[in-house]
């Protein structure tokens, strides 16, 4: 999005045996969505995304992490669109002040803050014509990419402590993970 910024947060997990992939796990994350534009809170939305996984222990790291991660449903619970009336509001007072800022800029920097100020009228002008879920499917595809990212680059996963008694002993002789009471449950 041009000069913004969109944030998810994960605020609840629920795990569960995957019922169609055999030795998946399903994790139900409920999560905020917030999206800025030029510095101004533009949409907020409670999303759930379904995703599915394996739990892996990597013995030599002591770390607990998922792999063959899949997407499954993405979809908003909650909006919050008191913002398109903010929106609206900014968008009929955008361009004096920018234009007013533009007088004291080169020639290049113009011509690219007009690139800009086009991006950043096409894109605010979808939370006033477009519905919450035509803005997440839009926003879809780098949401899941960042995620992927995150698990193949170990952002996600978790670290077994020795500094506690149960971890310390799952990391030496344990042998798996698997999904129990919507727990993950380590098996020796």
């Amino acid at each position: 999005m041009p000069n913004g910024i969109g944030n998810i947060k994960v605020v609840q997990v629920k795990l569960s045996e995957a019922s169609s992939n055999k030795g998946f796990i399903k994790a139900d994350l409920s999560c905020l969505f917030d999206i800025y534009c030029l510095n101004e809170h533009v949409f907020s939305a409670n999303i759930e995304v379904e995703i599915l996984g394996k739990a892996s222990f990597l013995k030599d790291k002591a770390v607990v992490r998922g792999e063959s991660i899949k997407m499954g449903a993405f979809a908003i619970t909650n909006e919050n669109l008191v913002m398109v009336e903010q929106t609206k509001s900014k968008l009929s007072t955008f361009y004096p002040s920018i234009v007013d800022n533009i007088l004291s800029l080169t020639v290049g920097s113009v011509l690219t803050s007009i690139d800009d100020i086009i991006d950043v009228k096409s894109y605010m002008s979808l939370f006033v014509n477009q519905s919450a879920q035509h803005i997440l499917a839009m926003h879809r595809t780098k949401i899941e990419n960042e995620l992927f990212n995150s698990f193949d680059n170990g952002d996600i996963q978790f670290r077994l402590e020795d500094c506690f008694f149960e971890e310390k002993v799952f990391a030496v002789y344990g042998k798996d993970i698997i999904v129990r009471d919507q727990q993950l449950v380590c098996r020796f």
